[in-house]
């Protein structure tokens, strides 16, 4: 009902707050450890954008077609790729990375926050109409996150991602 009444005054805005929230934030609330929950939803409640990244450039939702992948290395997650049409591209502070992981065919969902090493931003979109809400590309070139930051089990976050899209 908040979102509703956003969007009355300002579409971009409530976007912003949708994309954060729903996409990205209760994935972890829904999937996520406590220790995740503990880290991330915090930055939720203190106002700090998040984003779900889940577009390969080919637009496929083949998930055993999707180049963006991470492998685990020890007790981190390596992380190549590129990401297209990310909602609050730039302005998050944290993404939710949706992605392969290993050789596994389905999809996982990996907490990737800003100015990790490795992880880029590409141009800002230019669109027709919601320009207070950016969308653009993201490039992941050996992105090394904790193996914590992955949401639940392979697929697991995908599915609490999922839910958040869904009840919203």
């Amino acid at each position: 009902l908040a979102l509703e009444e956003i969007s009355g005054e300002s579409q971009p805005l409530a976007i912003i707050l949708d994309a954060s929230v729903t996409l990205c934030y209760l994935a972890v609330a829904y999937g996520g450890t406590e220790a995740q929950k503990k880290k991330f939803l915090p930055m939720c409640v203190a106002g700090k954008i998040g984003a779900v990244s889940a577009t390969e450039p080919s637009g496929t939702w083949n998930y055993p077609a999707w180049k963006t992948k991470a492998v685990r290395d020890g007790d981190t997650l390596v992380i190549n790729g590129m990401k297209m049409f990310c909602t609050n591209s730039q302005a998050a502070e944290v993404y939710c990375l949706v992605c392969r992981l290993d050789n596994d065919p389905t999809t996982s969902v990996i907490m990737v926050e800003k100015g990790t090493p490795g992880f880029t931003f590409g141009n800002i979109e230019k669109k027709l109409g919601w320009n207070g809400s950016n969308t653009g590309t993201l490039y992941f070139e050996d992105v090394r996150v904790p193996l914590g930051n992955l949401v639940g089990t392979v697929s697991e976050g995908f599915e609490a991602s999922m839910r958040g899209f869904f009840e919203s």
